[in-house]
């Protein structure tokens, strides 16, 4: 009985010096419970301190977003606008640069029908001014040389026939007969 009382006492050590002892699984309850109040302090601490800062400044970042994505949009659709209405002033300029250019053809193709037009105008007056005055110069070759052909033909005459026939008479026979040789070449030309 000794032994078993021994025995006894060393189990009672024994369980006094292990890990699950009362005073010590009391410490451990005691750890836990201070460790779940101050989880629970430090939770309302960033709560009611920190968490509505991050919350306003992840709000805040949020709507500067937004805003940032909105401005965005809306300058991209005032560069779209701007560059559908550069598209159809460049277009209209083309259309009025063609219009342009088909005026300046034809407003060139009239200007080129009016100087031919005057150009053959003056050319058929300059040569009808020549024609008159060819015939003019033909008809005063004519004349001078009817007079030279007299002329000649009285002086031919006199020296001829002498003083039978007077110079007045033969003057105007060889008139005559140039004229109507002169005639019949003037015909035969024409």
């Amino acid at each position: 009985m000794f032994y078993q009382a021994l025995n006894i006492i060393a189990a009672a050590e024994e369980e006094t010096t292990g890990l699950f002892t009362p005073d010590q699984f009391a410490g451990y309850a005691v750890t836990a419970v201070f460790t779940i109040i101050n989880l629970i302090v430090a939770y309302i601490i960033i709560k009611k301190l920190v968490y509505g800062k991050i919350i306003k400044a992840m709000r805040e970042r949020r709507d500067a977003l937004n805003s940032e994505l909105a401005a965005a949009e809306e300058a991209n659709a005032k560069a779209s606008e701007v560059a559908d209405n550069s598209q159809q002033i460049i277009d209209d300029a083309k259309a009025e640069a063609s219009v342009i250019i088909e005026d300046a053809k034809s407003n060139a193709e009239k200007q080129a029908d009016v100087i031919i037009q005057n150009a053959e105008e003056e050319a058929a007056a300059i040569i009808a001014r020549a024609e008159d005055d060819a015939a003019k110069l033909r008809i005063s070759s004519i004349e001078d040389m009817k007079d030279d052909i007299s002329d000649l033909a009285v002086t031919v005459a006199e020296r001829i026939l002498g003083e039978a026939v007077p110079h007045d008479n033969l003057a105007a026979m060889a008139a005559k007969h140039t004229e109507d040789v002169i005639n019949a070449e003037v015909k035969q030309d024409v």
